[in-house]
């Protein structure tokens, strides 16, 4: 969530995106398409992508933690979404830093993108995805190794395995 100087929320951690006209996915997007916000009871926002530029450009973030991520939930199984959230949405995010400059990429990958070679793999090992979620996953580490060697972002690609808390959502 950015801020304004006077402490103001800028961009409510609720929204981020949208992908259509008229479509509106959550930063997480757990919840899917939203046509009320369940916290204030009003219509959601609409931010087109430009909108996304024009922050980037007003508020200059040097930092950047994308922990999006849809589908690895068994009641996630939208695969459309899947895609669009975990590599559609990522791409567009570092297009759009690409044009305004910053520190840092920081991606929350997944020990899913080892797919059927996950019983204790290297990090070299192959991925071989076997799920929806876990092609996504390994679509944007490909691209963030992209942005990294061919465009020379500042950007890293962790793979986290078995990450959760309080706030993690029930399956």
């Amino acid at each position: 969530q950015m801020t304004k100087p006077n402490g103001d929320a800028v961009v409510r951690e609720r929204y981020w995106v949208t992908f259509a006209p008229g479509e509106i996915r959550s930063c997480s997007n757990c919840h899917g398409i939203n046509t009320t916000d369940i916290v204030l009871h009003q219509p959601p926002p609409t931010n087109p992508p430009q909108e996304l530029r024009e922050l980037l450009r007003e508020f200059k973030p040097q930092t950047i933690f994308n922990l999006a991520a849809y589908g690895a939930y068994s009641k996630q199984k939208e695969y459309r979404k899947i895609y669009k959230t975990n590599f559609i949405a990522t791409v567009d995010m570092l297009e759009a830093l690409r044009e305004h400059g910053f520190s840092a990429f920081i991606h929350a990958g997944s020990s899913s993108e080892y797919g059927l070679n996950s019983a204790g793999p290297d990090e070299s090992a192959e991925l071989i995805p076997n799920s929806h979620y876990a092609v996504s996953k390994t679509a944007v580490h490909n691209a963030i190794k992209y942005f990294g060697k061919i465009e020379k972002l500042p950007v890293l690609n962790l793979r986290l395995y078995s990450a959760y808390g309080p706030w993690e959502e029930p399956d």
